[in-house]
């Protein structure tokens, strides 16, 4: 089912006697009211229902409502909270509505968050708690502000029905949404999952689980590797870097291999001009020289190609391109021993790289061995100016690079 408009509340299904497995709830658009995986069980079990918050909910979040009748259970249900969507102040989120102790709306329901800054009334009835952490958490960041405990069970809001979130059978899981644009935590940083200080609001005992590690990859060359401790205080859960390791990554090297095949590429257009390149504009415009003085001042075109292939690291990088030169070149009257060629010219350069790595070695992750294989298609196009001063046996270069 899916909620893109208005609505006042929203319900998976009726009245239910035997097990149910609803469809997932979507809501896109805004509800007014409260939202239903299922509503009045009578008996028999509801599991499976899954309520997707993407846009606004004004009321409370149930995966299922029991009625007052006993046998009647929810579980194995999850609410999902998406970054962007928006909560009241007065919602509570339930993992199932409890009208009878014999009932249980508890086992394998799951609470998954993927925002932070959520402020509500009360949660209570999940088992599983699951953190993804977005791109934007930081030190001291709040994923949850819970108003009032588990936001009184009997939904009666009258304070003495209030309760702390009981945690001792919960289990707490987390991790980052994005593998390649982590925080950057120091020893000691805290996440506070939930956090829990209103009248009649705290938390009671800590879950089962006590420690949680992320690694993966951080960007392209490093690796990462947090170690958190999960604790508890009388009005949050949080979580606090017990170590953080970070090493590069090996594979990181087809990486810089690849950079090193653009630059020197782009390096053989240098050495043609240098080399070749102003050679050939020299000779140009000396053809042109018949010893008169009419003959100096007159322009010489002139062009280079160069084909090749090129192998670095062994047979690590090897690049195989064209690279040309065509321009323009004036020789002015030489005075004494002295002469002045200009010249001005377009190049370009096309080809292909082929980089071949491989990797084995220890890491902050384990052992990690393997072989990367990369292949790009590096041009360049552009103009210069030139200048070449001939004086006596000395050789002077310069030009500008507009590329």
């Amino acid at each position: 089912m899916n909620v893109s408009g208005s609505a006042g509340s929203v319900s998976g299904s009726g009245v239910t006697f035997e097990v149910s497995k609803n469809e997932s709830i979507n809501i896109f658009g805004v509800v007014n009211n409260d939202v239903f995986g299922c509503y009045d069980i009578l008996s028999g079990v509801v599991s499976d229902n899954v309520i997707n918050i993407f846009g606004r909910v004004a009321g409370n979040i149930y995966c299922a409502f029991s009625n007052p009748s006993p046998g009647s259970s929810a579980i194995n249900n999850t609410v999902i909270i998406y970054e962007g969507a928006s909560l009241s102040i007065n919602s509570v989120l339930l993992g199932g509505r409890k009208a009878n102790d014999k009932d249980d709306v508890f086992s394998g329901n799951a609470l998954e968050i993927y925002a932070k800054n959520i402020q509500i009334y009360g949660i209570n009835n999940f088992e599983i708690y699951n953190f993804h952490l977005p791109r934007s958490i930081k030190k001291d960041d709040a994923i949850i502000d819970v108003k009032a405990g588990t936001g009184c069970t009997k939904l009666d809001r009258s304070p003495e029905t209030d309760d702390p979130i009981n945690l001792s059978s919960t289990t707490v899981k987390a991790q980052f949404q994005s593998e390649e644009d982590i925080p950057i935590l120091n020893v000691g940083d805290k996440i506070y999952l939930i956090v829990s200080s209103g009248i009649g609001a705290g938390i009671n005992n800590a879950p089962v689980n006590s420690n949680i590690d992320m690694n993966g990859l951080f960007g392209a060359t490093l690796l990462y590797d947090y170690s958190f401790l999960i604790s508890t205080t009388n009005t949050s859960l949080y979580l606090e870097v017990k170590d953080s390791k970070f090493d590069l990554n090996p594979k990181a090297n087809n990486c810089l291999e690849e950079g090193t095949a653009q630059i020197l590429f782009v390096n053989r257009s240098l050495g043609l001009l240098a080399g070749k390149g102003i050679r050939e504009a020299v000779d140009s415009v000396s053809s042109n020289n018949d010893g008169s003085l009419n003959s100096y001042g007159k322009a010489g075109a002139f062009g280079v190609v160069s084909v090749g292939n090129l192998k670095y690291g062994g047979n690590t990088l090897e690049i195989n391109g064209i690279s040309f030169i065509a321009g323009i070149a004036k020789e002015y009257m030489p005075i004494v021993d002295k002469k002045l060629v200009l010249g001005a010219f377009l190049e370009h350069g096309e080809g292909e790289y082929t980089v071949k790595t491989s990797y084995d070695q220890d890491t902050i992750l384990g052992h990690l061995s393997g072989k990367t294989e990369a292949k790009g298609n590096p041009q360049y196009m552009g103009y210069r100016h030139f200048g070449k001063i001939w004086i006596v046996e000395c050789q002077r270069y310069f030009w500008k690079d507009n590329r």
